[in-house]
């Protein structure tokens, strides 16, 4: 089972995003959070994702001040960002700090999101320019 674990400050989100993934053989949602400070207790305490889906903006931490203390943790697990953000001032932040893949929440649906998770967990980096996962 690949681990994933969901830190979006909007809690519908969340939860439907949650019922997604546990409704595949093949991954498992570990838990969710609503911000960032959340996320990094929880990552201390319990089993290590394989992946954090994890929102740009968020309370209390951000999503990008979360990355280089989310790699400081578990320097194996990939981070995918799943935003509203289409700005190449976030998306290039991102890159720089070396996220694995920055999804914008429009372009994802019930249909596309189990390839896509599929793909990043097999090594595929996602990015807002590399658009071919919206043929799914």
């Amino acid at each position: 089972m690949i681990k994933i674990v969901i830190a979006d400050d909007h809690p519908m989100l969340v939860e439907s995003m949650t019922n997604i993934i546990n409704s595949s053989s093949i991954f498992t949602c570990l838990y969710g959070v609503f911000n960032g400070i959340d996320l990094l207790n929880k990552l201390k305490k319990n089993e290590i994702p394989d992946i954090v889906l994890l929102d740009v903006m968020m309370p209390e931490l951000t999503g990008i001040d979360a990355i280089p203390l989310i790699k400081g943790l578990c320097p194996n697990t990939k981070i995918i960002m799943l935003t509203m953000f289409n700005e190449n001032k976030f998306i290039e932040k991102c890159s720089d700090l070396g996220v694995d893949g920055y999804i914008l929440k429009s372009e994802i649906s019930s249909n596309n999101f189990t390839p896509i998770l599929v793909d990043l967990a097999n090594g595929k980096k996602i990015f807002p320019k590399n658009r071919d996962y919206l043929d799914f």
